[in-house]
């Protein structure tokens, strides 16, 4: 695939946020820095939740809400949770939400994915129907963890897609980054036990920061 800036700065000029607010909202996230979806990933996934049309859709990682507030334009009638366990990020990402007009459709639970899912499974608490549509986008070290439990709350044509796969490139470089050697270790593994997972089908991309696409049999 030819990745370089031209390319880059020619695609990103189609970009076009949902509306006016998400166009503020990221702007603000860019401007501090924030871990929020690129452009290039959010056209994509624009136009794959508009194929798959889901009712039900779960996020393990917030931040300030800007990936939950985007599945929540795009999918106008699903219900949508999803949780955050930075204290900060948890409360702007409700405020958000809330300055939205959003709080009905939208949850974001505040702590651990680990016990979220434990709440969402059969004998849990909050068991609630599978999810149509996942997003994955937090700790990049506990990805293979994060999806072995989610696996029981979808179900055949689910789909799943984790974020930042690539970490910037350090994914795919022959000479391992030093700092970040054990999270591009587990990603590797990661990406590895996704291909080999029976009953599923797996695409990774290299558009945005790359991306796995997953789709539950």
């Amino acid at each position: 695939m030819i990745r370089t800036e031209s390319v880059d700065k020619f695609i990103s000029q189609y970009y076009r946020p949902v509306n006016s607010q998400m166009g503020a909202l990221r702007k603000q996230g860019e401007d501090e820095h924030i871990p929020i979806i690129l452009k290039e990933t959010e056209m994509y996934l624009s136009s794959i939740l508009n194929i798959i049309k889901p009712k039900r859709i779960l996020e393990i990682g917030a931040a300030i809400g800007y990936s939950t507030l985007f599945f929540s334009h795009v999918c106008p009638e699903a219900v949508i949770m999803s949780v955050e366990r930075d204290d900060k990020m948890w409360n702007r990402a409700k405020e958000n939400v809330f300055s939205q007009g959003k709080e009905d459709q939208i949850f974001i639970g505040h702590g651990d994915a680990s016990e979220l899912f434990s709440m969402l499974k059969d004998e849990g608490d909050w068991h609630v129907d599978p999810f149509d549509f996942i997003f994955i986008d937090a700790a990049k070290g506990h990805y293979k963890e994060f999806f072995e439990r989610i696996l029981p709350i979808t179900k055949s044509g689910s789909v799943i897609v984790c974020d930042n796969i690539l970490m910037k490139g350090m994914t795919a470089e022959e000479d391992i980054n030093r700092r970040y050697r054990t999270s591009i270790i587990r990603m590797r593994t990661f990406i590895d036990y996704l291909y080999q997972m029976s009953n599923s089908s797996t695409q990774v991309l290299s558009l945005g920061d790359g991306i796995s696409i997953t789709r539950i049999d």
